[in-house]
């Protein structure tokens, strides 16, 4: 028994490891199968599930609460089988699906403790990982704006998932480093951003590593040139200036410089330039800002009127039934929307769990709304909420919120050293 609990510790190390590293893989896949791409994501996934089930038969640790919500989780798509007009794309997102609500269910406990067993070590290559990206982001962003040369253009070769889109705003080639598009690119930035001011107010993060990480995070934001991430890197600076409102001298100098930063940025440079292209866009059609908002919401009314109890269904996208296409896409670009889409009301259970869920850590945890604000951003910014490229993200972002808590006050000197050291 004690051979095999060590021997699990390594499986699961080596398998946070990889779901980290897998992090940069998102355009990165090893086969095909019937059109989907099988990536190092997928792999991670199936082990750990298979690890965990394997040690809930043998130690027969059968919890039937979660066994019958997990049920009623796997039940709730395939209502409307009968009605689903693509099958094939249905089962691609189904099986998808399945392996979220199965590491949930059956994993994420597991993983939980193996990462506060260490968690310093994965903090760190976590942020190193985001950091290379990065790097190769703003090379590549100097690299196609002043040289001509698409450095990364096609790098996986024919391992690659997607085409490479790097597209154009205010005169330059948008930045994507080894993702498949700029704004994916942009959010894994605001992602680090936020993660970096919630371990840098529980005392996890040092000061240099502190800056160093964040002038990389708000550099790769710019060179991206994604509106939707610049709107979510200030909504989490905003929030990290409110959160210190307890602390009245800190926060008020806290104000004023942020003001009199941004009139600067403002008046002398053109780095908010995209916020206004958001708000010419939002309101007009076929850009991109009208696709992730308007659109999304025109979708989900379409689908209300249709399908209204359990909507489209998983996978269902294109001209295959009464809601067909809208706008220039054939599928929805804001995860918050796309969720209705493919479960119709019967998603407000997954709603309102999360959001109990959420709120109660909140609670607990006022720093945790850092954490909720990044993981908002990132589905309102993609509609790809049942992918494993955004969930892995999720998951190591869960993982953060779960450490525990660390105050100064409680922490003499030589111990709050310790922590800086690491």
């Amino acid at each position: 028994m004690v051979k095999d609990a060590v021997n699990n510790e390594k499986k699961n190390s080596i398998l946070l490891i990889l779901m980290i590293i897998a992090i940069a893989l998102e355009n990165f896949k090893l086969i095909n199968v019937i059109g989907a791409p099988i990536k190092v994501t997928h792999i991670v996934f199936i082990i750990a599930i298979i690890n965990s089930l394997f040690l809930v038969i043998i130690k027969q640790q059968f919890n039937l609460k979660y066994l019958s919500i997990y049920l009623f989780l796997i039940i709730i798509p395939l209502i409307p089988l009968y009605r689903i007009f693509d099958i094939t794309e249905f089962m691609k997102t189904y099986v998808i699906y399945i392996l979220m609500i199965s590491f949930l269910t059956f994993s994420y406990s597991d993983f939980s403790k193996k990462f506060k067993a260490a968690y310093m070590s994965y903090i760190n290559m976590f942020l190193c990982i985001i950091l290379l990206v990065q790097l190769l982001g703003i090379i590549q962003f100097v690299c196609m704006n002043y040289f001509g040369y698409f450095f990364l253009d096609g790098i996986w070769g024919d391992f690659q998932f997607h085409r490479s889109i790097y597209g154009m705003q205010f005169g330059l080639y948008r930045a994507y480093s080894i993702f498949h598009e700029p704004s994916f690119f942009g959010w894994v930035s605001t992602t680090s951003f936020a993660i970096c001011v919630y371990l840098k107010r529980k005392y996890y993060l040092k000061n240099s590593k502190y800056y160093l990480f964040q002038f990389f995070n708000i550099l790769a934001i710019g060179v991206s040139v994604s509106a939707s991430s610049l709107v979510i890197i200030l909504l989490i600076y905003g929030i990290s200036i409110l959160l210190e409102i307890k602390k009245p001298v800190k926060f008020f100098i806290l104000i004023i410089i942020s003001c009199a930063i941004f009139y600067i940025l403002g008046e002398f440079t053109n780095v908010f330039n995209s916020l206004e292209r958001v708000g010419n866009e939002i309101n007009t059609s076929e850009t991109s800002g009208y696709e992730r908002l308007n659109t999304p919401m025109q979708y989900m009314i379409a689908t209300f009127e249709n399908y209204p109890l359990f909507g489209r269904g998983l996978g269902q996208e294109g001209n295959i039934d009464a809601v067909g296409v809208i706008g220039l896409y054939e599928g929805v670009h804001n995860s918050l929307f796309g969720i209705f889409v493919n479960l119709g009301l019967s998603a407000i259970v997954f709603i309102v769990y999360f959001l109990l869920f959420f709120f109660k850590k909140i609670k607990q945890n006022m720093d945790y709304v850092l954490i909720f604000t990044a993981l908002m951003g990132i589905y309102v910014s993609t509609g790809a909420y049942l992918s494993l490229d955004t969930f892995v993200v999720l998951v190591f972002m869960l993982l953060i919120g779960d450490l525990p808590k660390k105050e100064i006050s409680n922490i003499n000197i030589k111990g709050y050293s310790n922590i800086q050291n690491n």
